[in-house]
């Protein structure tokens, strides 16, 4: 008995797992659809992305203040939401200089920086997740290219009919 109930468990885990991943990647596939793009460094289409174009502190502070000119509301707080592959949050942790992540994070919140999360940056509140698209050579001389998305509040809705469907589907 103990072990059958142990399958199950682990079966609804799995088919939990996987419509999650199912329903977030068709959300993605919306969302990367739009036409609101933003490149790093000097690149002005996906293919012509170069190794050196890496997610900075400008692009971050720039597609928040255009969220916030847009009238686009928040996440949490004052914060907006951004999703990036952690590869690229390994990019925008390793920048320099005095507007880098590091120094706040060694300033404000040190153990941000000893666990290695990007925590909130610039105005957006970050997760790292590995779902976050890469189109493998996609960029100049079959650079990988990493899409991150940072939304407010009103990124994606779901709606209901309650004559087609059950009141609380």
């Amino acid at each position: 008995m103990i072990l059958l109930k142990s399958r199950n468990t682990d079966a609804a885990n799995v088919i939990g797992y996987n419509a999650g991943l199912s329903i977030d990647t068709l959300a993605r596939a919306l969302v990367e659809g739009g036409t609101n793009v933003r490149y790093s460094g000097t690149a002005t289409a996906t293919n012509n992305i170069a190794a050196t174009d890496t997610l900075g502190v400008a692009d971050v502070r720039y597609v928040a203040a255009k969220l916030r000119t847009n009238s686009a509301r928040p996440v949490a707080g004052s914060l907006f939401m951004g999703f990036t592959h952690p590869d690229v949050a390994y990019d925008l942790r390793a920048e320099t200089g005095n507007d880098a992540w590091v120094t706040p994070a060694n300033y404000s919140d040190a153990m941000r920086r000893w666990t290695g999360t990007v925590g909130a940056f610039e105005g957006v509140l970050w997760v790292e997740t590995p779902e976050a698209t890469l189109s493998a050579d996609a960029g100049a001389l079959l650079v990988d290219v990493y899409y991150t998305t940072v939304v407010g509040q009103e990124a994606l809705a779901k709606a209901y009919s309650s004559r087609v469907s059950a009141p609380t589907p």
